[in-house]
């Protein structure tokens, strides 16, 4: 074998060797992108779950509020307070249509009976395969905290009713009043604590709310420092 067979056979080597690292990394490259892909639709997933979720919780805080107020508007001796209860149950249903608007299933399993039923819907409303274990288990957990926050819901409403048919008159109003205040505080932490998650349209929706729940408030408590004064 003379030199330059060799060089020749050398340089045929190398090449070989250079496509071989070269199909290596751009089969490094192709795997990292199917992984980057199978990433950013996880995450897509959990995110829709998370904001499915959120938007069932909110659709229940605005059902108490509605329902809160339908009893004010019976009960309540002030004629502002009355307004008050029915600016309350108004914008609070028209939040509530925004959010069947963005998860109709999710705000039907809200206000359905059948826990079978409930569990359903969500998953539906996710449209994750069920071969997606991960998912799955993840939409079922969900369900299952959003019944309990239904439960949670159901009984609040049970035993402030309960405390408020006690009262009549300014104590009602009172009364009425000082639950919207501490209900609307808390639903304000709840909003702000999520309003950056999720898509636009949910953020949206979110912001929607803060703007609303924080002119509630700030009406609620002038209202009852004029019944307070009043009562003087």
């Amino acid at each position: 074998m003379n030199f330059s067979h060799s060089i020749n056979l050398a340089s045929a080597a190398a090449t070989v060797i250079c496509s071989l690292a070269i199909g290596q990394q751009a089969t490094e490259r192709e795997t990292r992108r199917q992984d980057d892909r199978q990433q950013v639709k996880a995450e897509a997933s959990t995110d829709h779950l998370l904001t499915q979720y959120l938007a069932g919780k909110l659709i229940l805080m605005n059902y108490s509020t509605i329902h809160m107020s339908q009893m004010a508007r019976q009960h309540a001796s002030s004629q502002e307070v009355q307004q008050f209860a029915d600016k309350l149950a108004q914008s609070h249903q028209q939040l509530n249509e925004e959010l069947r608007n963005f998860a109709p299933q999710i705000a039907e399993m809200a206000t359905l009976k059948q826990g079978d039923q409930r569990t359903a819907a969500f998953r539906g409303a996710t449209a994750i395969s069920s071969s997606d274990d991960h998912h799955a288990e993840a939409a079922e957990l969900l369900s299952r905290i959003l019944q309990c926050d239904r439960k949670a819901t159901e009984n609040y409403l049970k035993s402030s009713s309960q405390m408020l048919e006690q009262y009549d008159g300014q104590e009602f109003d009172m009364g009425f009043l000082g639950f919207q205040i501490g209900a609307h505080t808390w639903a304000l932490a709840e909003l702000k604590a999520i309003e950056s998650t999720g898509d636009e349209q949910f953020q949206q929706i979110v912001e929607q709310a803060t703007s609303t729940v924080e002119q509630h408030l700030q009406q609620a408590r002038k209202l009852a420092k004029s019944v307070e004064d009043d009562r003087r």
